[in-house]
C-alpha cells in the first residue's frame, strides 16, 4: 500500500486526472451488466474528468505552440480558415431554413454559424484523433530515443530532460483515453444529430422572426405577419403557427397607400 501512495505522489495533475478517470471507466464496465443507473453515472464521471484532462494538456500545448512566431502564424491561419468554414456552414443553414439568399440576413449569419460550432468540434475532434493514432507509433519512437540519447548524456545540451515520470505510459494512456472520449462524444452526437439540426434551423427561423424582421411595414400585412425586405418589391412573410412553427412565404409587395386626409383638409 505505501509504493502504490508514493507511486502517486510522484504523478502530476494530469496523470492523476488520466487515473481517476480509467477508475470510472472500470466501474462502470463492472457494474454495466447489474446496476445500469450507476454505470453510467461512472461513465460520465469519466468523461467529465477526461475532458478537464484533456483541456489542461491541450492548453499546455496552446501555451508552448503560441510562444513561438510560426506557431503563433499557423494558429492565426487555423483560427481563419475555422471561422470562415462556420459562416459558410451557417449561411447554407440560413438558406435552407428559409428558403432564400443570406446574403440580406447579417444577423442571423453570425447566429447561424455559432450554433454550427457544435458540428465544426466534432469533425475537427475527428481529424485529431485521426492524426493522434496514425502519428502515436512514430511519436513514441522518437521520443524514446531523444529520452534515451539524453539519459546518456547526448544531445542533452539541446533537449531538456522530462520531468513527467512514467511519460511513455502516460502518452500511451493519453492517446486511448483521447480516442475513447471522442469516440462516445461522436457517437453521441450522432444519435442526436437530426434533432440538433431541427433545432439550428427552427432557431434560426425564430431568430429572424422576433429580431430580423418587421411588423410594420409599407406592404400590406396581416395579423402577425412580419416581413424582410430582400431585392425590389421582394419580400419575405413570416407568419407563427400554433405548434411552435413558421409559416414563411415569399411574396410580391403589395403597398398599403392611403391619402393624407390631414393634407386635403389644410388645403
Amino acid at each position: 500500500m505505501e509504493a502504490l501512495t508514493n507511486y502517486y505522489k510522484v504523478l502530476n495533475r494530469s496523470q492523476k486526472l488520466y487515473l481517476f478517470s480509467i477508475t470510472c471507466l472500470l466501474l462502470s464496465i463492472i457494474t454495466n451488466p447489474v446496476l445500469m443507473d450507476m454505470s453510467k453515472g461512472f461513465l460520465s464521471l469519466a468523461l467529465l474528468i477526461t475532458l478537464i484532462a484533456l483541456i489542461k494538456d491541450g492548453n499546455k500545448i496552446y501555451k508552448i505552440i503560441w510562444s513561438h512566431n510560426l506557431g503563433k502564424g499557423i494558429m492565426l491561419v487555423l483560427y481563419a480558415l475555422l471561422a470562415n468554414i462556420c459562416f459558410a456552414l451557417g449561411d447554407q443553414f440560413v438558406n435552407d431554413a428559409l428558403g432564400v439568399e443570406p446574403t440580406t440576413f447579417k444577423y442571423v449569419r453570425v447566429y447561424a454559424s455559432i450554433l454550427i460550432l457544435p458540428f465544426l468540434v466534432i469533425s475537427v475532434a475527428l481529424i485529431v484523433q485521426m492524426i493522434v493514432v496514425i502519428g502515436s507509433g512514430v511519436y513514441f519512437f522518437i521520443a524514446w530515443l531523444l529520452n534515451s540519447l539524453v539519459s546518456v548524456g547526448i544531445l542533452s545540451e539541446f533537449i531538456p530532460e522530462r520531468k513527467e515520470r512514467f511519460w511513455l505510459l502516460t502518452a500511451i494512456v493519453r492517446v486511448i483515453v483521447l480516442s475513447i472520449f471522442i469516440n462516445c462524444l461522436h457517437q453521441k452526437f450522432l444519435n442526436n444529430s437530426n434533432d440538433y439540426e431541427k433545432f439550428v434551423k427552427s432557431s434560426i427561423v425564430s431568430f429572424v422572426y422576433f429580431l430580423e424582421s418587421y411588423s410594420k411595414s409599407r406592404c400590406i400585412l396581416a395579423p402577425e405577419q412580419r416581413i424582410v425586405p430582400l431585392l425590389n418589391d421582394e419580400i419575405l412573410v413570416l407568419y407563427p403557427l400554433a405548434n411552435n412553427s413558421y409559416q414563411i412565404s415569399l411574396k410580391q409587395c403589395v403597398p398599403a397607400i392611403t391619402h393624407n386626409k390631414a393634407f386635403k383638409s389644410d388645403s
